[in-house]
């Protein structure tokens, strides 16, 4: 079986963990990426050996504790949600945004010049394109942005012109690019 297992590690590591618990965690998971103190792991096994796993780290560094939350379905990993499609048997992203997030945008009315509001909205556009995996998701967050550039004064045309050319990009492209 095949878990979604987000570790966060809480504290902070003066060395690196070289012990070899630690290390053979890699040959349980299919994909190891950390960023920071945030740690994402697809872990093959099932339940019970990821509760082992975390105990015995726990045990072997009392004063860094790993928190574990797993998922069959889904999870977040900072501002990415994780979804496992079981009929197609991929993982599909999309753009999560914490509750706390009100996405305030630089003011259309603040003194800037005119690159600066253009290269904003196309960024976060391209954003869009770049971590949902499906189409439809990233028109789906597009919908919701274009209302927080309104709220912000951007005229439509410039949030329109933005968000089409982002569009325009292929998604492969921005993910191998060389």
């Amino acid at each position: 079986m095949l878990l979604l297992l987000l570790v966060l590690l809480k504290g902070v590591l003066s060395k690196p963990i070289d012990h070899p618990v630690f290390l053979n965690v890699k040959d349980l998971s299919e994909e190891w990426s950390r960023f920071i103190d945030d740690v994402k792991v697809l872990f093959r096994g099932n339940v019970k050996m990821a509760e082992w796993y975390f105990d015995k780290l726990n045990s072997l560094y009392p004063a860094v504790q790993f928190k574990w939350e797993f998922s069959d379905k889904s999870t977040i990993f900072l501002d990415i949600e994780i979804h496992l499609n079981r009929e197609t048997k991929q993982i599909e992203t999309k753009i999560y945004v914490k509750p706390t997030n009100h996405q305030l945008f630089l003011s259309y009315r603040s003194n800037h010049p005119d690159h600066v509001f253009k290269g904003l909205v196309y960024s976060e556009a391209l954003r869009a394109v770049l971590i949902c995996s499906r189409k439809d998701w990233a028109i789906e967050y597009l919908k919701g942005l274009r209302e927080k550039f309104l709220a912000q004064e951007y005229p439509e045309n410039l949030i329109k012109e933005q968000f089409l050319r982002a569009l325009e990009v292929d998604r492969m492209d921005l993910l191998f690019r060389q």
